[in-house]
């Protein structure tokens, strides 16, 4: 069974501290500039079938041809970032992919043995012709050691992607390291 069918576009950890997190990536491995995301709430976050309370904020930067995001969750609430490391610990949390069929992507998964672990729609800039893009997390872990993120495709999210590669390659490793976005 060849599982993943899609490049991963992102890595996903889990840490205890995001600003730590991002300037040890910047000075090991040249990532960055990271996009923090303080207190980040999808629509409609669904948590293992029910309404989710986890609170947590992201940062997202590049890291040669592969993004990063880094997840520190602020409550003790029941969620994926939880479910990975209960005790508060860090590590790889999930692999992300973008698909232009999103259900039969998310069913192809279920059928081999994954379950939703969360599922949201991540809402897009205003003015956008999409006003969101789903995503789904699925429990993986019995498979190949961590979660997979399946984005739902479309331009707004194509170019994003692709703007922050560009970002990376052009950006000179100082000038504003970690950037304080608001999204949603």
């Amino acid at each position: 069974m060849n599982l993943i069918r899609h490049p991963i576009l992102q890595y996903g950890y889990v840490v205890n501290d995001i600003e730590t997190a991002c300037r040890h990536w910047i000075a090991m491995f040249g990532a960055g500039p990271f996009f923090h995301i303080p207190y980040y709430t999808g629509l409609n976050t669904r948590y293992r079938g029910k309404p989710a309370h986890d609170v947590v904020s992201h940062a997202l930067g590049q890291a040669g041809p592969a993004q990063v995001q880094f997840t520190q969750q602020h409550n003790d609430a029941p969620s994926i970032w939880r479910d990975m490391y209960p005790n508060g610990g860090q590590g790889l949390h999930h692999i992300m992919i973008m698909v232009e069929d999103f259900e039969g992507e998310q069913q192809r998964f279920i059928n081999a043995g994954c379950s939703i672990g969360e599922e949201f729609d991540t809402p897009m800039p205003e003015g956008h012709p999409f006003p969101f893009a789903r995503t789904v997390y699925l429990d993986a872990r019995a498979l190949i050691g961590c979660f997979v993120e399946i984005y739902e495709e479309n331009p707004v999210v194509r170019k994003e992607v692709e703007d922050l590669k560009a970002l990376h390659e052009s950006w000179d490793g100082v000038t504003d390291p970690i950037r304080t976005i608001h999204v949603g």
